[in-house]
């Protein structure tokens, strides 16, 4: 019922902006017939998807506006996203879109250096489509990766972002979720254990709870003061629900984020204030939480390796470390982890008993992102995954984007005890920013938008801009 109801109130408050003028207009990109970079947005007749030597896309002039359909369609992502519901559907619209947007700028540039990150990521997505250790087996992952880069980067592009309102929209949903949760229904959305959910799991939850957490936690030192009141709500909201979640993993994640967060957007005067006010909603989320869960949260502090959670993991760490040695250079595809697991377990029962007290029978991943990586992938694979990955975090660095810094230290925090990659909200979390990032460098190439060629001084914030 609360996946039926939730998104007609979406949509009763996001009509109005999908209204607006600024989402109606006919605006499609073009490149100056000069050699040189120096480009503009010209008129439609002008643009290169009319040209004549560009057959099969003159259909493009029926669309009602690609970047406004792109805009619609990343806010729907938001709210599938919230529901975890249709997600794959708005992704492969987003994913057409951008593509739409995108090609005649990356037809232009061929092989510069602009996009040496972005085919970089690219490739990374192709070699998991196709899984060269095991044909096709992680296919849905990597069209899920392809269609995220797309859509993001050409997100930032426009002249408009559309990523602060996809942001609200996921916000916004995941609150009315707990609404319904505590106002209509209370046993929905909620585990045997007393943990929050109101999806897969509690695991999903309390990661995509700390990544929408840390978004507004960017956006909120700086803009006007009812902005930074909007974003102060997300940011409690975020973490209670983190807290509920009673996810440990990303609870710590949050942490190191958020203290990098705190030393590079924050000013000695704010710092103060920030802690106190993240300090008082972990103090409000730990107080709410059931007290069989508040004893699992003490006993991860004070007898971390002792925890039942931890001793579980680490034969599946020696399966999926075993497994690497068996195919080091391809992998064996991320999909086949679980079989992996459980005939390893089977065949090895009695010295995995005499080594660890606890053995789980089965495991759905590796609950570590670098062994999944190398499970799944082998070293080719992981060596493509930093390729696409450190090339954005060195421009992220150099442009102050610390959203998708702190995104990057979230996930290399929780990779030592979860595997959010190969899962679709985790797949969102990670290749949204990077795309972003690779967008900007696209569009300061061409001038587009708001990103035309800021100074890294007086850079604007590659999110926050118009938002």
């Amino acid at each position: 019922m609360a996946e039926k109801l939730i998104p007609g109130v979406l949509f009763f408050f996001y009509g109005r902006v999908f209204a607006r003028p600024a989402f109606n207009r006919n605006i499609f990109h073009t490149l100056s017939q000069d050699k040189s970079v120096t480009t503009s947005r010209m008129d439609n007749s002008q643009s290169p998807l009319n040209a004549k030597n560009a057959s099969g896309v003159s259909f493009l002039k029926t669309l009602p506006a690609p970047e406004s359909l792109l805009t619609v369609s990343l806010c729907l992502l938001g709210i599938a996203l919230g529901l975890n519901r249709h997600i794959h559907a708005m992704m492969r619209v987003s994913g057409i879109l951008g593509l739409i947007l995108l090609w005649p700028w990356l037809r232009s540039l061929r092989w510069q250096k602009d996009v040496y990150g972005l085919v970089a990521a690219a490739l990374f997505a192709l070699f998991v489509f196709l899984t060269p250790g095991s044909w096709l087996a992680d296919y849905r992952m990597g069209w899920k990766i392809f269609a995220t880069l797309l859509a993001s980067a050409a997100a930032a592009t426009l002249s408009r972002n559309p990523f602060p309102m996809f942001m609200r929209c996921l916000v916004l949903t995941l609150a009315l979720c707990f609404a319904w949760h505590l106002l209509v229904d209370p046993a929905w959305g909620v585990t045997n254990e007393g943990q929050l959910k109101l999806r897969s799991s509690p695991n999903e939850l309390g990661i995509l709870s700390a990544w929408c957490a840390l978004y507004f936690i960017y956006e909120g030192a700086s803009g006007t003061p009812r902005k930074r009141s909007q974003d102060l709500a997300a940011v409690v909201v975020c973490i209670l629900l983190m807290w509920l979640s009673a996810c440990r993993t990303s609870q710590l994640a949050f942490a190191v984020a958020f203290l990098f967060l705190l030393y590079r957007r924050f000013s000695w005067k704010t710092r103060i204030a920030a802690i106190l006010i993240i300090a008082a909603c972990t103090a409000g989320g730990f107080a709410l939480l059931p007290e069989r869960q508040q004893e699992r949260v003490l006993s991860a502090v004070a007898t971390a390796q002792q925890d039942p959670t931890f001793l579980s993991r680490q034969p599946i760490w020696e399966a999926a470390v075993h497994g690497f040695t068996k195919a080091p250079l391809l992998g064996h595809g991320i999909q086949n982890f679980t079989a992996y697991h459980r005939d390893y377990v089977q065949k090895n029962r009695s010295s995995l008993r005499q080594k660890y007290p606890i053995i789980e029978p089965s495991a759905k991943h590796t609950h570590n992102v670098y062994l999944a990586l190398l499970f799944g992938f082998g070293i080719g694979g992981t060596v493509l995954f930093a390729a696409a990955v450190l090339p954005a975090a060195k421009q992220a660095w150099q442009s102050r984007d610390d959203f998708c810094l702190s995104v990057l230290i979230l996930t290399a925090v929780s990779g030592f005890l979860e595997s959010p990659i190969q899962r679709t909200d985790g797949i969102l979390m990670l290749f949204l920013p990077l795309g972003m990032v690779y967008g900007r460098q696209i569009a300061a190439r061409f001038h587009l938008g708001p990103f035309a060629a800021p100074s890294p001084a007086a850079a604007p914030s590659p999110l926050s801009k118009n938002a």
